[in-house]
């Protein structure tokens, strides 16, 4: 019998993804615009590309939470990477992005949900 886990960790890794997906391309394009102006933006720029790549771990983490155990850890880690890219963005001078901090929350939330619960046996009918 394969044991299954809950779906939460699977609907927050998919949503906090793709809206990781959405912020981190936004920021960095920001910040690629910004240093094709000729100002100072590394930070931002880097602080996107941060974002992106863990919004895109948090995504395959999410996918794999609820039949692998390891997916939720990649999601809650992908959430805390997110989370000090917003803090890199905002020091950076860059401002604030809301769709990296829904997808910070749905991962970390989506994470820890998934590492609390533990894995069930299907019930034979």
């Amino acid at each position: 019998m394969s044991k299954t886990r809950s779906v939460a960790p699977l609907v927050m890794g998919i949503v906090g993804g793709i809206l990781g997906i959405l912020g981190g391309s936004c920021v960095a394009i920001c910040g690629e615009l910004a240093e094709a102006l000729e100002v100072s933006a590394g930070l931002i720029k880097a602080a996107g590309y941060i974002a992106l790549v863990a919004a895109i771990a948090g995504l395959v983490g999410g996918c794999c939470a609820k039949s692998q155990a390891w997916g939720s850890m990649v999601e809650l880690i992908a959430g805390v990477v997110v989370a000090v890219a917003i803090v890199l963005q905002l020091v950076g001078k860059g401002g604030f992005n809301l769709w990296n901090t829904a997808s910070a929350v749905l991962l970390i939330v989506g994470g820890a949900v998934g590492m609390s619960k533990k894995a069930e046996a299907p019930q034979a009918e």
